[in-house]
Parts: C-alpha cells; structure tokens; sequence
C-alpha cells in the first residue's frame, strides 16, 4: 500500500486497524487515486488495544494487551522506538495534560485479573508506580488539574461499588478514591433512540475523553453486567458527576470536539453540557449509495471511530456497514466518511485497504 501527501507537513490521521495502524493523508492533486490505495498500512502483529497521540515528542502510545506493554512508535520516521511494560491486560491510556505522564489501566484477564494502574514518565520511559485499584479498570483520562478519572466493572451487587475511582498522585495517604454516581434520570422516549438491543461490539465496557480545556471529562460506562450504560459528564473542578443519563446499546468509542461542546459516542453526537442526542451519522444522506443490503450502520456489531478536524468543521469516521444478520455478519468499516460536523451530513467517502476498529486520532496541523 501507499501514502500520498501534498508536503512533509501534511495532517495525519491514524486509526486502529485489526493488528494494523493505517496513516492517512491528503492525496496530491496530480496522483491517480484508485479503490482501496489510500493510506499506508503499518503491520504491527497485534490490535492496539488504545491509542495515545503525544505530538510534542512526534510519538503514538499503543497499548497492547496480549504482551501487557506499551508500544511507543515515531510516526515521523514510522519505526517503533521502544516498548515498557505494564500491568496484565492494558486497555486503556491517558496522557496527562502536561505531557509528563501516560496513565494506563490494567485489567487482566478473567483467568488472570488485574485491578492497577501504571503510571509512566514520559521523560524517562519508565514506570515510576504501579497503583492497586478496589476494582478492575476499563477507561482512563486525566483533568486539567492532573488528577486521573478511572471507571471499573465495579464490585458488589450489579457492580454497583467503584464504578468511578479517582487518582491523586499528590496525596501522601489515601491516592484513591470512590466517586459517588448519583441515578442517572429515564431516558425521556421522546428522545430518539441510539442504537438498537445489543451492547457495543467494542471490547470496553467504559471509555472517557476530556474538554480540550480540562475543566470537563465525558464517559460511557456500562453497568449491571452489561445491561445498562451510563452516559456522564465530570467536573474536575469540583470532583463530582455533573449530569448523567441511561442510554441503550451505545458506543463506548468516543471522539471529542476541540471547542469541548459536542462529542461523538459511536455516530451518535450528544451536547456535552445536556448529554442530549444531537445528530446521528446514516447512510441514507450519503452522496453516493451505499449497498442496498446496508441501509443503515450495524450497530449490533458497533465497531469503527470518529475524529474532529482540529477547526471542528469536519468529522472524519468510519462505521460498521455489514448487513444485520442472524448470525452477525462479518464487520465492515473500511470507508472513511468525510462529514459535516454540524450536522453529520456525509460529503465524501474514500475506500480504505482495511477496516478501522474503533480508535482514531489527528495531527494539530
């Protein structure tokens, strides 16, 4: 496969791919473009579990969970620089917002768990503490005011115990607390629905993304053994869950917009003061057809990602196009969908050699 770019210093987009990174860039005016031939495929012999774009050291966090390491890769000279290890079965990553550390939660496995987080200093590229957790973590993300937000699967009756932990790393005695999460109210039905009957086909039950400000953290969080999932919002100011709402079936994939003021949870954008559904991504608005066996986005199988363009005019996403079929169909998000992101209207696809799992991240140029 193979990159076209106008310059050295043409934007990036990175996605996650299955065991692939895929780096995309404009094509130049002059080239030919041709199916499946955008982007070029960095084969890296697992998924990257999450993804981290630190851009003032030109680096890329990837998190693998079968080698319970974090993968630290030059996306300027597309080589690996080196690996550090963590805890067993890393799922999430979070750098704080000083670029001084990467958080990463480790969950284990079933057979071996794991309930801690590693702390990494960017600096030295190495982990300088290992923090034991009451419960096993999923998300991870960290406010302006350096202290880390973690969401678990919980303990107790419906896991219903430490769904939210907080870690204050300037704190001599007790580093970790419990959140309280008060009731999120019914979802209104006038509300319109976010997906239909069926969890996320990602492998998280929790995902976070802060405000480009660090005043605010958004999450999804599914509860109850996967029955339920919560949508939250978090003030880092005053340590507490601002709002809340139950939402069904829903994406922990999550994007950010760079104002803070919308964010995509799957292709379902909410407000992220009111948590209200704002526009959802289809197929039935696209400029170019779709298979007609597709029709809408699969979202029993709810894999693919979104991100905004650092002006906050465009979202670039992928989503599940496989038909919904009992037994599911293979999942399919190998078009990047170039939209609108003031109302999700789909301007332009390009066909991609792979498809895209969940995690995208963007270059500030």
């Amino acid at each position: 496969m193979s990159v076209q770019r106008t310059c050295e210093t043409a934007p990036r987009i990175v996605a996650a791919l299955t065991g692939f990174l895929l780096l995309l860039a404009p094509a130049r005016l002059d080239a030919q473009t041709t199916g499946a031939t955008f982007g070029e495929v960095i084969r890296l012999g697992g998924t990257p579990a999450d993804i981290v774009l630190d851009e003032s050291r030109g680096r890329l966090y990837l998190v693998n969970q079968n080698a319970n390491r974090v993968e630290i890769w030059d996306y300027g000279t597309n080589s690996r620089v080196m690996n550090i290890q963590v805890g067993r079965g890393p799922l999430s990553a979070a750098m704080s917002p000083d670029k001084q550390y990467l958080y990463v939660t480790n969950a284990g496995t079933q057979i071996a768990p794991d309930s801690s987080l590693s702390v990494i200093d960017l600096g030295g590229n190495q982990v300088t503490a290992t923090v034991p957790l009451p419960a096993r973590p999923q998300g991870v993300e960290v406010g302006g005011d350096g202290r880390v937000l973690i969401t678990t699967l919980g303990t107790g009756t419906n896991n219903a115990l430490n769904t939210l932990l907080l870690y204050d790393q300037s704190q001599t005695t007790q580093q970790v607390l419990s959140l309280p999460v008060p009731s999120p109210p019914v979802t209104p039905p006038t509300l319109p629905a976010t997906a239909v009957n069926g969890r996320a086909g990602t492998q998280f039950f929790s995902k976070m993304a802060r405000t480009p400000d660090g005043q605010f953290i958004i999450g999804l969080n599914v509860t109850n053994a996967g029955a339920s999932t919560i949508a939250f919002v978090y003030e880092v100011a005053s340590g507490v869950i601002l709002n809340s709402r139950n939402v069904t079936g829903q994406s922990t994939t999550l994007a950010m917009s760079p104002d803070g003021a919308k964010f995509m949870a799957g292709f379902t954008q909410y407000d992220t003061r009111t948590l209200a559904v704002t526009a959802q991504q289809s197929t039935v608005n696209s400029p170019f057809p779709f298979p007609a066996a597709f029709g809408a986005f699969n979202s029993l199988q709810n894999i693919g990602g979104a991100v905004y363009s650092p002006d906050g005019a465009t979202l670039y996403s992928a989503f599940n196009q496989a038909a919904t079929t009992v037994p599911a169909a293979r999942p399919l998000s190998s078009i990047l969908l170039i939209s609108s992101a003031r109302n999700l209207g789909i301007q332009l696809g390009i066909k991609l050699p792979e498809s895209i799992v969940s995690r995208l991240v963007i270059t500030s140029d």
